[in-house]
């Protein structure tokens, strides 16, 4: 069962007591990230995939043996989501601050595809901070 739980918590963040699901992915973001500089991101999309593939069967098991549905230590799903994003919007450890800082550009956000990614990848990073800084407030 440790296992299972270390899998389904992502290295136990799950279990933080304030904003558990902040932490996961939190902690799933540096995973992606680190991962980025050796496998490709359409690699990593897959492995988002398995990965959902081989928590559903894990969670309900894990369920089982608890007594709990739906328990906040379970942040799983919250990796599956922020590799599937990296995955997409094309960051890695290498240009994350250069995207960010190109997306306050105006005047060229929104005219062509690359712009548009961009723009999404930030506002998705500057909820991302305003979580966390959420998360902090609450300690």
């Amino acid at each position: 069962m440790n296992l299972r739980k270390f899998f389904l918590t992502v290295g136990f963040s799950g279990l933080s007591p304030k904003a558990p699901g902040t932490v996961g992915s939190f902690v799933s973001l540096i995973l992606g990230l680190f991962l980025l500089e050796f496998l490709h991101s359409s690699t990593l999309f897959l492995l988002s995939i398995l990965i959902t593939v081989v928590a559903i069967k894990q969670i309900d098991i894990y369920e089982k043996e608890v007594g709990l549905h739906d328990s906040s230590e379970i942040v799983i799903d919250e990796l599956a989501g922020m590799w599937i994003a990296l995955s997409i919007c094309g960051i890695n450890g290498d240009n994350i601050l250069k995207k960010v800082l190109q997306t306050f550009h105006t005047g060229s956000i929104f005219k062509s595809a690359t712009n548009k990614t961009i723009a999404i990848t930030t506002i998705f990073i500057i909820c991302f901070v305003f979580s966390l800084s959420s998360f902090i407030f609450f300690i």
